[in-house]
């Protein structure tokens, strides 16, 4: 299941999420501060649930912070002080998402379960690519155009002529085009 660390000041969140998430099976780490935050985070969490106001300073600044290491770090903001705009402000920085307190337990397990999913996705869209593009390296103008051409091209059922010098790629781009194509579960 997901690894999740909470950053928030309220002894009763960090304990009922950590209880909640771990008879879930989910992995919890809890801490009451930024400065505890900063040490934890990079211990490489699926998700991190983060206060906007805490003690020793603002968690969007901390969230700012993370994503500027790692911008693929998931991360909701909760706050029960905060306003409309603070919600907008650290979405458009790169929260995944923006929870109000009192905090609904149904409302952060579809949060986790839907930000699990999104990770599963992107992994699996990398896999892919990988898989389609991987032995195509170069990000040249006339690579780039190639493959853009490739990917437009290919859903069409009509036959293709690839031509050129040996050595060239020809093959590369038929198997690229092929999987590409309507008929990419066939031979």
């Amino acid at each position: 299941m997901a690894r999740v660390l909470v950053i928030d000041d309220e002894v009763q969140i960090r304990s009922s999420l950590k209880s909640a998430l771990e008879r879930r099976s989910h992995e919890c780490v809890t801490a009451e501060n930024l400065e505890q935050g900063r040490q934890f985070y990079k211990a490489g969490f699926d998700i991190i649930f983060l206060d906007v106001l805490l003690p020793d300073g603002n968690g969007v600044q901390l969230l700012t912070k993370i994503l500027s290491e790692n911008p693929n770090q998931l991360i909701v903001m909760i706050s029960g002080h905060a306003d409309i705009t603070t919600a907008i402000n650290a979405i458009k920085i790169g929260a995944y998402d923006f929870i109000e307190k009192p905090l609904s337990l149904d409302r952060v397990l579809i949060t986790i379960e839907n930000a699990m999913q999104k990770e599963n996705l992107v992994t699996e869209n990398k896999r892919l690519t990988t898989m389609v593009y991987g032995s195509f390296i170069g990000e040249s103008p006339n690579i780039l155009k190639l493959k853009t051409d490739i990917a437009k091209s290919a859903p069409r059922t009509t036959r293709f002529l690839i031509s050129g010098e040996n050595g060239t790629g020809k093959e590369l781009v038929a198997h690229m085009t092929h999987s590409h194509s309507q008929f990419s579960s066939g031979p």
